[in-house]
């Protein structure tokens, strides 16, 4: 794949896992912040495996 592809989905999944973050902390206002926090953490770490695939 070309480098500039490559790079376009990064900025495509990145835009994504922000917007994301956005719409489950909007959506999910009554959950304690350690349920916020841990969520967050788990969808970066789905993010860092989606950018580990993008970039072999």
């Amino acid at each position: 794949m070309d480098h500039v592809v490559r790079l376009g989905l990064l900025v495509v999944v990145l835009w994504a896992f922000l917007r994301l973050v956005r719409w489950l902390d909007a959506r999910y206002t009554a959950a304690s912040s350690a349920t916020r926090e841990l969520r967050t953490v788990a969808l970066a770490l789905a993010f860092g495996f989606v950018v580990s695939v993008l970039l072999i």
